[in-house]
Order: C-alpha cells, then sequence, then structure tokens
C-alpha cells in the first residue's frame, strides 16, 4: 500500500511569533511554508502529504511538532554535527513506508544534514526523489506544481495535474545525488574555510 507523498524542507530564518508553542509548519514562514498553507487554504494540497522538517536547533522534527520562536541559523559545522542523527532519524522514519513520490526542498546546508540517509539514497536511485535546487523563485513554483500534480495522483488517480493553479505545470528536476553534497564539504573543510561565516538561514 502506498503511504501518499513526503516533504522534506529544511527550516526557515523567516518565523511566526506566537504566544506560546504552535506546530512547525505554522511558526517556519519561508517560500515553502507559504506555498504549503496556501495549497491547503485553496484545496490543491494532496490529502496524503507527509512533511518532515530539518531544523538547525531541533534536527529533524515532524509538522506537528510544537515549537516555539527562535533565533539559530544552520551552518556548515552544524550541519555536519547534526548529519548522523538527522540522517538515522530520517532512515527509521522511512523504513517501512513506500511513498510514491518524495520532495527535498532545502539548502546545501540542510542537504549535508541528511546526506547520511541510506533510504533516502535509495529513493534517489530509484527515481522517487525530486528536489529543487535552483534559485528561490523556482523553488516557490515547482513544489507548488508538485503539489497540484500529487493532489491529481492522489484524489484522481491522474498523472498530469489539471490547471486548477490556474498557470502551467513545471517539470522538477531530478535530485542530486546526497554524496556530490558530502564531497562538497569536504573541500570546503580541506580548503580551511570557516564554516560559521558561511551560516544560512
Amino acid at each position: 500500500m502506498v503511504d501518499g507523498c513526503l516533504a522534506i524542507l529544511g527550516c526557515s530564518n523567516r518565523k511566526r511569533q506566537f504566544k506560546g508553542p504552535r506546530e512547525a509548519i505554522e511558526v517556519y514562514d519561508g517560500h515553502f511554508y507559504r506555498v504549503i498553507r496556501k495549497a491547503r487554504r485553496l484545496g490543491y494540497c494532496p490529502p496524503d502529504l507527509d512533511i518532515l522538517i530539518v531544523s538547525a536547533k531541533f534536527g529533524l522534527i515532524k509538522e506537528t511538532t510544537l515549537i516555539e520562536w527562535y533565533e539559530l541559523p544552520m551552518s556548515w559545522n552544524r550541519a555536519a554535527v547534526w548529519r548522523d542523527k538527522v540522517s538515522a532519524d530520517l532512515d527509521q522514519f522511512l523504513e517501512g513506508k513506500d511513498y510514491r513520490s518524495i520532495l527535498v526542498a532545502m539548502g546545501q546546508l540542510y542537504r549535508l544534514a541528511i546526506s547520511n540517509s541510506t533510504f533516502l539514497q535509495n529513493g534517489i536511485d530509484e527515481g522517487l526523489v525530486v528536489g529543487t535546487w535552483e534559485r528561490i523563485v523556482f523553488h516557490s513554483v515547482q513544489m507548488k506544481s508538485w503539489l497540484i500534480e500529487q493532489h491529481a495522483v492522489s484524489t484522481n488517480g491522474d498523472r498530469i495535474a489539471t490547471d486548477t493553479d490556474r498557470g502551467r505545470l513545471v517539470t522538477l528536476h531530478s535530485a542530486r545525488p546526497l554524496r556530490t553534497i558530502v564531497q562538497m564539504a569536504a573541500a570546503r573543510q580541506a580548503r580551511g574555510s570557516n564554516y560559521d561565516k558561511q551560516a544560512l538561514r
């Protein structure tokens, strides 16, 4: 039995402040999170969508995890420290799952944090994983297109999304192998880069 679809997101620097803890999907307010919340409001978010978030502070969490506002940027050092645990947690989550599609939408530092995931790498090799690697404006458009397509598959069994977003479907790029991200990190370390100065939020 197919378990639906999965989006794995990096946390965002932009966050909404509430009185008390809220679900992570409501606190993070970057492009990806706005796209997903809008899709849910307008009815084209797949009902069988699962969301995981790689957080610089909390590691791998679910969208429903209760968190409060915080300020902690991701850096190469922090991603390297998180890598083993986050990758292991991701493998534990994916074990036994049969997702029809997995979207990885995050920057290089966050991808480094999941780069030891065996299950995710297997999914990439099998063509089940798509990723967004270009400019942030394309990230949002690609994610929207993926949500529309997965909604169509989930609700109608169709492989092609309809024009419910009043725009054309954008083809997603194939995901870059995670081992490439590890090689990039190793190259930076060999050059003596100051990882913390490379922090992305």
